[in-house]
């Protein structure tokens, strides 16, 4: 009976540490195939087509065993709610909530209000995503240094491959931010196996990088992913057909 208490009070306990982490992510350019850069081809994509990064919405859902809450963070106009709204039901992405912005309010304090307020709403810790194409990683960066102990991880899409602060973590894919998240003891090595495999099944690569991306043709050797054995084989197979995609 005592160990039976023991483990009740465990798992109670981890239930409680982990409903406590969220997740803010970026939608343009980190879940959704936007082309920022290209504000004619962007506003097109954003009224018209719900593509999103290969497996983002699999990683998200992988990563909803330990999180409580997704919530989408982006600069669009509330104009464009219904594109969104659509785009996450489509792709079937559960989330807490959606943000866009109202009239003309400066992007970078508008998406870092948005952030507090999710940390201000009784998240212990959070998960940040963004990508390299505009402010995320210097709004992430001051999030960092105003919660210093509340920012888990800041994972950054390279998209424009920009030069990133040291806190950001980069990653060109699903399966590499998913490794990241094992490293870091959060994502157990099926998950990551599963996410690997998801890329290696992708039918068309460009749903993962699209023309307008950065395209490494050295894989992920500028990652200095640490070696987990029994994802080896798996992430060999990843990176060489990055290296034969970007070539």
């Amino acid at each position: 009976m005592g160990r039976l208490a023991s483990l009740i009070f465990t798992a109670t306990f981890c239930s409680t540490l982990l409903a406590q982490v969220a997740i803010v992510t970026d939608l343009d350019d980190t879940l959704k195939r936007t082309n920022v850069q290209e504000p004619e081809k962007a506003l097109y994509n954003a009224l018209f087509t719900q593509k999103i990064f290969s497996n983002m919405e699999v990683l998200l859902d992988e990563m909803s065993y330990y999180v409580d809450g997704v919530y989408i963070l982006s600069a669009s106009p509330r104009l464009f709610n219904y594109n969104i709204e659509k785009l996450l039901e489509e792709h079937e992405i559960e989330h807490k909530e959606y943000f866009t912005r109202e009239g003309l309010e400066d992007k970078a304090e508008y998406k870092y209000q948005k952030i507090v307020s999710v940390l201000e709403s009784g998240y212990e810790k959070v998960i940040l995503m963004g990508d390299d194409i505009e402010l995320d990683p210097v709004i992430y960066e001051r999030v960092r240094q105003d919660y210093p102990d509340k920012v888990l991880a800041i994972y950054i899409h390279r998209v424009a491959n920009h030069a990133l602060p040291d806190s950001s973590i980069p990653y060109y894919t699903a399966f590499d931010l998913a490794y990241r998240e094992l490293v870091a003891g959060r994502m157990g090595l099926d998950q990551v196996g599963l996410l690997g495999q998801s890329l290696l099944d992708e039918e068309d690569f460009e749903n993962a990088f699209p023309s307008f991306t950065h395209c490494p043709k050295n894989g992920f050797e500028q990652l200095n992913l640490p070696f987990f054995e029994d994802v080896k084989e798996v992430t060999e197979l990843v990176d060489q057909r990055i290296i034969n995609y970007c070539r």
